[in-house]
């Protein structure tokens, strides 16, 4: 488990660097987001590879904890979509990031120790490069198995 003080330092450091990205982007377009796009490539790759491409044939319920500005989530293909992060509040403040968005993902603001969805409803929950920041990784893990459905995948 991580200190207040550790995730609140964490949270401002995410904050700052989500602010110069959002500058970035204002001066070079959204190609510096293309990132996504390449994760979303490979997501699906490994799914396909695991046996389960049907959780990205664009039927799946998909929710992506700590999903940043923007998330694979908003390229990734699904019926329901749904992005949960703790600066949520923070990044819908920013025009050009918004803007990046998927019009079908809810963005929502909230952490992995207490994510504010439905119990048992998702097919896959996407969870990258945001262990560090996270506060108590066994709430979040719980609250992850609570979210997916019986036999939904993790990533």
């Amino acid at each position: 488990m991580v200190s207040s003080d550790r995730w609140k330092t964490a949270q401002r450091y995410e904050q700052d660097y989500w602010d110069r990205v959002a500058t970035e982007v204002e001066a070079q377009g959204q190609d510096r987001l293309g990132g996504y796009r390449w994760r979303r490539d490979q997501l699906v790759r490994m799914l396909a590879e695991a046996g389960a491409p049907e959780v990205s044939d664009g039927s799946a319920r998909v929710l992506e904890v700590g999903s940043g500005p923007v998330g694979v989530i908003g390229f990734f293909p699904g019926v329901h979509k749904v992005a949960v992060d703790p600066l949520e509040h923070f990044y819908s403040g920013r025009p050009l990031l918004v803007a990046s968005r998927s019009p079908d993902v809810s963005y929502r603001t909230g952490s992995g120790e207490a994510l504010p969805v439905k119990d048992g409803c998702y097919d896959l929950a996407i969870i990258e490069n945001c262990i560090d920041h996270c506060q108590d990784m066994d709430a979040v893990m719980l609250g992850i198995r609570r979210a997916l459905k019986p036999g939904g995948y993790l990533y």
